[in-house]
C-alpha cells in the first residue's frame, strides 16, 4: 500500500471514531429531548390536572358552605359556577392525557363519575339555602360530603402516585443524560488515544521508508 493510502486511511479510522463519539452525544441528546417533551406533555401535565381537579373541588366546597351560611352572597354563587366550570375543564383534560394509560383512566373516570353524582347534589343544595337552611347543611353533610370524600381520596392517592413517577422520570433522565455524556467522553478518549497511536506509527513508519529511525528524527 502507497504511503498516501496508508496516511488517508489512518486518519479515515481517526474520524470514524470521532464521527461515532458525535453520533453516540447526539442521539442521547436527541433521546433525552424526546422523553422530556413527553414527560411535559404527559406526565407532569396529568399531575398538574389533577392536582387542578382537588383544588377546584376544594373550592366548590367552600362556595358551596357560603352559600348556605349566607344566600345572599353573591359572590359564593360566583365562585360555584367558576370552580365547577374549571373542575369538568380538568376533568376532560386529565382524561384526554391518561387515554392511553388504562389504570390512570379506570381513576379518573371514576372521578368523574362521582362528580356527576355530586352535581344535582349540590343544586339541590344551592335551592335549599334560601328555603330551608337547615336542610341544607343536612344535605351538605350526609349527602355532599361522603361523595367528595370518595373524590377526594381518589385523586389524592392519584397525585402521589403521579409525583412520585414524575420524580422518577427525573432521576432516570439525568442518569441516562450522565450515561450517555460518559459514553461519548470514552469515545472521545478511544478516538485521541487511536489517533496517537497512528500519528506515532505513521512517523515510525515515514522514518523506516526513509532510512531512518524515529530516535534520529527526534535528534534532528
Amino acid at each position: 500500500m502507497k504511503l498516501k493510502s496508508k496516511i488517508i486511511l489512518s486518519m479515515g479510522m481517526v474520524f470514524v471514531l470521532f464521527g461515532i463519539a458525535i453520533a453516540v452525544a447526539l442521539t442521547g441528546m436527541q433521546s433525552n429531548k424526546n422523553r422530556f417533551e413527553q414527560f411535559l406533555e404527559q406526565d407532569l401535565a396529568l399531575s398538574q390536572a389533577a392536582t387542578n381537579l382537588y383544588a377546584h373541588g376544594l373550592q366548590m366546597g367552600q362556595a358551596l358552605r357560603n352559600i348556605v351560611m349566607d344566600p345572599t352572597n353573591r359572590a359564593a354563587y360566583k365562585n360555584l359556577e367558576t370552580s365547577s366550570a374549571e373542575f369538568e375543564a380538568n376533568s376532560e383534560k386529565a382524561l384526554a392525557l391518561a387515554a392511553a394509560t388504562p389504570a390512570d383512566l379506570k381513576i379518573l373516570q371514576e372521578v368523574a363519575a362521582l362528580r356527576e353524582e355530586q352535581t344535582p347534589i349540590q343544586a339541590k343544595i344551592v335551592s335549599l339555602s334560601s328555603t330551608d337552611q337547615v336542610a341544607a347543611i343536612a344535605a351538605i353533610s350526609q349527602e355532599e360530603t361522603p361523595v367528595w370524600r370518595n373524590i377526594r381520596t381518589r385523586l389524592l392517592d392519584f397525585t402521589a402516585a403521579k409525583q412520585a413517577s414524575v420524580e422518577q422520570t427525573k432521576a432516570e433522565m439525568t442518569e441516562f443524560s450522565q450515561r450517555m455524556l460518559m459514553l461519548a467522553l470514552v469515545l472521545v478518549v478511544v478516538a485521541l488515544v487511536v489517533a496517537s497511536a497512528i500519528v506515532f506509527w505513521l512517523v515510525r513508519h515515514i522514518m523506516m521508508q526513509l532510512g531512518g529511525e524515529p530516535a534520529y528524527a527526534v535528534d534532528v
